[in-house]
C-alpha cells in the first residue's frame, strides 16, 4: 500500500540492501537518455575487473548469477559480457 492506495497486485519493489550492488535497475534506465541496463551493469563489472575484484584467470560467475545479484534479466547480463568482450576485459575459453 503507498499513500492509503491499495497495490493492486503489484509486488513491492525490493529495498536495496549490502549484498546487492548499486546500478541502473530497468525501470531506471527507461527514464535515464542515452543509458541502459546492460551498458550500466558492463560498466559496474568492468570497474571490478579493474579494481582487481576479479584477477585474471579467475572463473566468473555465471548468468544467472549476475542476474539475481544485479537485480537485471539474463540478456542484458549477456549483453554487458559481450560489451567487455569487444572491450578486451573479458575473454572466453
Amino acid at each position: 500500500m503507498r499513500d492509503g492506495k491499495p497495490n493492486r497486485g503489484k509486488t513491492p519493489a525490493k529495498a536495496a540492501s549490502a549484498e546487492r550492488p548499486a546500478v541502473v535497475r530497468r525501470a531506471d534506465a527507461a527514464r535515464m537518455p542515452g543509458s541502459s541496463v546492460h551498458a550500466s551493469l558492463a560498466n559496474e563489472i568492468g570497474l571490478r575487473i579493474v579494481r582487481g575484484d576479479y584477477p585474471p584467470g579467475t572463473i566468473l560467475p555465471n548468468e544467472a548469477k549476475w542476474s539475481e545479484t544485479f537485480d537485471v534479466s539474463r540478456s542484458a547480463v549477456r549483453e554487458a559480457i559481450k560489451m567487455l568482450m569487444a572491450k578486451s576485459l573479458l575473454a572466453s575459453r
